[in-house]
């Protein structure tokens, strides 16, 4: 008898394992077919690729221009206590218009504001997107400086300056800070990139005349590539 047991046991042996593939062969086919497209399981089981350890979301450089925007880049090239220099450059398919601005009812100068216009016209041929974009750059800046009890602080937005005394422990953030992220906007519609003495600083890009009425610097004297109407 036990003979008998010993000579079927391969059979039975062969039989379990068939068993166990079948079942398993129902589990994988009941989770590919039922788990979430974007579970890990599901796209193991779909023989997708899987995301890397490294591997990182989209960059908005991946991104390429359309007629209608620009893109805008910002390089904090120095952030100091008492010294902050920001680069900006811009980006678009045409040559086009750009200003900066802000406008301070406190201070110094006839309209009580700065602000800095130029043409967007140097090309320095396709760029990593096969683009063959026209930039300008601009660098913003911000310093202060104390001395007995006062506090002196000067700000540029790309040309020019405004000096202003601040109180003393007055942090260079309240001097001029730029908040915006780098990113593709929309020709035609100003952007707040910060704030100067408290005040909004915004940036326009397009059409001459039309970034001129919205920057409100249409009634002073024409600016070129460099030059800056400082108020």
């Amino acid at each position: 008898m036990s003979e008998m047991n010993r000579s079927r046991s391969p059979y039975a042996v062969i039989a379990s394992i068939a068993v166990l593939v079948v079942l398993l062969a129902g589990g994988v086919y009941y989770l590919r077919a039922n788990s979430s497209p974007r579970s890990l399981v599901g796209k193991l089981l779909r023989g997708e690729a899987l995301p890397t350890v490294n591997s990182s979301p989209p960059d908005w450089r991946e991104s390429s221009l359309r007629p209608n925007e620009y893109r805008l880049t910002i390089d904090r090239v120095l952030d100091e206590p008492d010294l902050m220099v920001v680069k900006l450059k811009i980006e678009t398919l045409q040559p086009q218009w750009h200003s900066i601005w802000s406008r301070g009812t406190t201070w110094y100068g006839q309209s009580g504001g700065h602000a800095v216009s130029g043409t967007i016209d140097q090309q320095d041929g396709p760029n990593e997107h096969g683009d063959d974009d026209y930039t300008v750059s601009d660098t913003l800046t911000a310093t202060q400086i104390s001395y007995q009890d006062k506090q002196l602080a000067r700000m540029s937005l790309g040309g020019g300056s405004t000096t202003m005394d601040v109180p003393l422990k007055t942090p260079l953030n309240r001097v001029l800070e730029i908040s915006a992220k780098d990113g593709i906007y929309s020709l035609h519609e100003p952007i707040v990139i910060g704030n100067a003495f408290g005040v909004d600083v915004k940036l326009a890009v397009g059409d001459r005349s039309k970034v001129d009425a919205m920057s409100e610097t249409c009634t002073q004297p024409s600016t070129g590539i460099g030059e800056t109407n400082d108020e």
